[in-house]
């Protein structure tokens, strides 16, 4: 768990480097997201580690990517994959972010006027 932390915080690491550099080279840089430059490693732990969780669980699957048994979920193979992915995930959190609104959403969803209206009418016409 704590390499995939690590390897998470290395890729936020990686992308507030890469945005830094950007603003500088564009003239842009503006002091006021000092903190998101600092933030940014600490969160790709975070979703590093989830990441991790959400995939060898199941709850998100990857193309070609079975779910592991625990006999052969810590080899170096699927280390070196749910390395390079809590990377990955803590590059681009805001992705990660984006799919886990999705899924938050579908499981937590809460029923829309729409959703009322659609059920109400369809009682209404099994009154008929």
């Amino acid at each position: 768990i704590a390499y995939l932390a690590c390897a998470g915080g290395i890729g936020g690491a990686a992308f507030s480097i890469y945005e830094l550099i950007a603003h500088l080279g564009d003239g842009d840089f503006c002091l006021n997201f000092f903190w998101w430059y600092i933030a940014r490693p600490i969160t790709g732990a975070v979703y590093g580690t989830f990441a991790f969780f959400l995939v060898a669980g199941g709850f998100i699957t990857l193309s070609g990517v079975t779910n592991p048994d625990i006999s052969t979920m810590f080899t170096t193979k699927t280390d070196m994959f749910y390395l390079a992915l809590a990377f990955l995930a803590g590059y681009s959190e805001e992705a990660l972010s984006l799919k886990l609104k999705d899924i938050a959403e579908a499981l937590f969803k809460k029923p829309s006027d729409k959703d009322e209206t659609v059920q109400g009418s369809k009682q209404t016409n099994k009154q008929q």
